[in-house]
């Protein structure tokens, strides 16, 4: 049975995701998160073929609300983020979204955690010197 809660953030991420690639942030983001420009073909591909999420219990990922894994692809949630606050869910979702999007378009990890760096960026967050910093290590 799907779960309600889990579609609405799987459709306003990916709305968010559509809305970001739209503005005039999108390439710079790109090449900041995953370090190359991305086109708006593979993009969309990309995000066409979103790997399952799965919610699994928050013992399954002790001390994290979300992973990607790459083989095979999947996004995991824990299953309190659906009882939590939305944008929590949203934000996770996000974050590890940015992490298949690196494992999609690079052969190897991008330094840092270039999935929150990702949501962050996508979300119009500010960033800190300090995060700026970390992500062109």
């Amino acid at each position: 049975m799907a779960n309600p809660v889990l579609e609405w953030a799987i459709a306003d991420s990916l709305e968010l995701l559509e809305s970001f690639y739209l503005s005039s942030r999108f390439s710079e983001a790109c090449v900041s998160a995953f370090g190359k420009e991305i086109s708006c073909e593979a993009y969309h591909v990309a995000l066409a073929a979103l790997p399952p999420v799965s919610v699994v219990p928050d013992t399954t990922l002790p001390g994290a609300h979300g992973a990607y894994a790459s083989n095979p692809p999947r996004i995991l949630l824990a299953e309190s983020l659906l009882s939590g606050p939305p944008g929590l869910l949203r934000d996770v979702l996000l974050e590890e979204i940015g992490h298949y999007l690196d494992d999609r378009f690079n052969p190897a990890d991008s330094p840092g955690d270039e999935g929150a760096f990702w949501a962050a960026l996508v979300q119009g967050r500010s960033l800190t010197a300090e995060q700026l910093k970390a992500r062109k290590q």
